[in-house]
Formats: structure tokens, sequence, C-alpha cells
């Protein structure tokens, strides 16, 4: 089994690794501040799942401009009316999975 390294991977998918990596650091930042501010410990569950859920989102925001640009729906996929459908659904439900670990609505 070979292991994809950024160098095999193409300039989309490189620009969705970096971006996801970015966004899951930023906001596991974030975490970790709003909890120290408040004097609770992080959770490590939710920063796994802040992390998946960035990679969602970012994957969701890539589906969707694929629909829109050329060269990320040859990387991507053909079907233009089902991605647009599942990339606004990941993200959204990834927005919210991400507001519900903030505890925004408390």
């Amino acid at each position: 089994m070979e292991m994809m390294n950024h160098t095999t991977m193409t300039p989309v998918n490189q620009i969705i690794y970096f971006i996801t990596a970015v966004t899951g650091l930023t906001l596991c930042l974030a975490y970790y501040i709003y909890r120290h501010s408040h004097h609770v410990n992080a959770s490590i569950s939710s920063l796994v799942n802040i992390v998946l859920q960035s990679a969602l989102a970012v994957t969701g925001i890539a589906l969707v401009l694929s629909t829109f640009f050329d060269d990320w729906k040859k990387n991507l996929a053909d079907t233009n009316l089902y991605i647009l459908i599942s990339g606004i659904v990941v993200f959204v439900v990834a927005f919210d999975s991400l507001r519900r670990e903030f505890n925004v609505d408390k």
C-alpha cells in the first residue's frame, strides 16, 4: 500500500489539505483558549471532533466550489448537482457540530 504525500497530491487536494490543517489547528487553539479562560479542562474528544468537523467543513466548501470551477471539478467528481447538495449538507452539519462544541446556545 503506497502512502500519499504532499508531492503526489493534485494542486486542489494540496489546497484542501492545507486549509483543513490551518482551520483545525486554529479552531482547536480557540477552543483551548475558550475553555482555559472559563477554568474548565479541554476535552480530548471535543478536540478530535473539532478537527474532524473542520475537515468536513473544508471538504464541503471544496465540493461546492467544484461545481463552479473546472479545475476543482476535474479533481473531485463529475456529478455537479450531487456534489453541490452533499457539499452544502456536509458544511451545515459540520458548522452545527462546531457550534455545539463551543456551546453557543448556552
